[in-house]
C-alpha cells in the first residue's frame, strides 16, 4: 500500500498501517486538563494574587524602569550573554563581579569618592 493511500485511509478512520505493515488501532490520543484547587499558601499563587491587585499592577509596572535596565546594561554594554563557568560557586563569583562593575560605574557617574563631593 502506498504512503498516500495509507494516509488517506487514516483520515477516513480506517485501520492505520505502520511502516512494517502491521495494523495499529490506537486511534486518536486525547489529553484532558482538570483545574486544580487553588492553594493560597503556595508562593506562586500568592505572587499571582499580589500582581493581579491594582496596587500590584502599579508596582509591577515600575519594574521596567528599575530592574530591566540593569540586565540590559549587563547584556548589551558588558556583552554578558551567558555565564562562562560551570558550578554554582564559579557562576556566583562571575555574577558578583559583573554586579560589582555595574555598581562601581553607578558610583562613578554620581561622582562618589571624588574630592569635594560627598
Amino acid at each position: 500500500m502506498s504512503a498516500l493511500k495509507a494516509e488517506t485511509n487514516t483520515r477516513q478512520g480506517l485501520k492505520r498501517r505502520s511502516k512494517e505493515g502491521a495494523n495499529d488501532e490506537r486511534g486518536r490520543q486525547v489529553t484532558r486538563f482538570f483545574s486544580r484547587p487553588v492553594d493560597l499558601s503556595h508562593p506562586s499563587e500568592r505572587m499571582r494574587q499580589a500582581i493581579d491587585s491594582s496596587r500590584g499592577r502599579q508596582l509591577y509596572s515600575q519594574r521596567i524602569g528599575t530592574v530591566e535596565p540593569v540586565f540590559a546594561n549587563l547584556r548589551h554594554n558588558k556583552r554578558m550573554h551567558r555565564l562562562n563557568h560551570r558550578g554554582q560557586a564559579k557562576v556566583r563569583t562571575q555574577w558578583s563581579l559583573y554586579c560589582m562593575v555595574h555598581n562601581i560605574e553607578k558610583l562613578q557617574r554620581t561622582g562618589f569618592g571624588q574630592t569635594g563631593v560627598q
